[in-house]
């Protein structure tokens, strides 16, 4: 991605909506279905700016994969993560392995090969052990913010589930989420056809005050995504493991 979308992330991914949110979900989905320890090895592929180590970081040691320079850059100068300047599918990646849990958070839709990169991911994964992949959905939601961000695609739950199967895992859990605000994005998608790309959910500034609303919204979630499983949402989480 531009420089420019990655300083906007140094600065606003300590408390935009989004990125706090995904961390909160991103705790639960560890609480319930990682690693079981507190000296766990984890991969975060894709890091980018790093706005989900210090979460990941309660649960074990931290290896941070990320391919851009200029993110690679500002992860390199973290002395409680180990950086790696290295993309998949296997570019770079030589001796990294046994890893407990690896995470990649919207991170497939900018690999031209996602089925090699999820291949490669169980690879580096620990048999027993536990990736959580999220991904955005629904290419009728496609907009510039996906050409903005440099995204290939967007999925369907089926979709991943299958290629997540093809590498190799074993499904445990998948669902959509961000669901509640699922019809206010469509209908800003659906206006940007015709009046212009006005908006898009998940990106960009927002007031204090509308930042603090969407955290309450999207982050209700948090709650009740252990347990059930939404039929459409703004993004998928696919959550697996690796078999002997």
């Amino acid at each position: 991605m531009d420089a420019e979308i990655y300083r906007d992330m140094i600065e606003m991914q300590g408390t935009h909506w989004w990125f706090a949110v995904r961390r909160r979900l991103l705790r639960s989905w560890i609480a319930a279905h990682g690693p079981d320890r507190r000296d766990a090895r984890i991969l975060d592929v894709g890091a980018a700016t790093g706005s989900n180590l210090d979460t990941l970081k309660t649960f074990g040691r931290v290896t941070a994969l990320e391919p851009d320079s200029f993110a690679f850059r500002h992860l390199a100068g973290r002395r409680d993560v180990d950086a790696v300047q290295a993309a998949l599918p296997d570019h770079g990646t030589e001796g990294l392995g046994d890893f407990d849990l690896i995470v990649a958070l919207d991170v497939l839709e900018h690999i031209e090969d996602d089925l090699a990169a999820l291949r490669s991911m169980h690879g580096m994964l620990k048999v027993g052990g536990t990736v959580i992949v999220t991904v955005p959905a629904f290419r009728f939601l496609w907009s510039t913010h996906d050409e903005t961000m440099h995204h290939l695609r967007r999925y369907r739950a089926p979709e991943l589930v299958d290629k997540m199967r093809q590498a190799g895992f074993d499904m445990l859990y998948r669902s959509y989420f961000n669901f509640v605000l699922f019809p206010v994005a469509l209908a800003v998608r659906l206006s940007g056809r015709v009046f212009g790309d006005l908006a898009s959910a998940g990106a960009g500034r927002v007031h204090p005050l509308l930042n603090a609303m969407l955290d309450r919204v999207f982050g209700a979630e948090v709650h009740v995504l252990g347990f059930l499983r939404f039929p459409f949402g703004l993004s998928i989480v696919g959550i697996a493991t690796k078999s002997a």
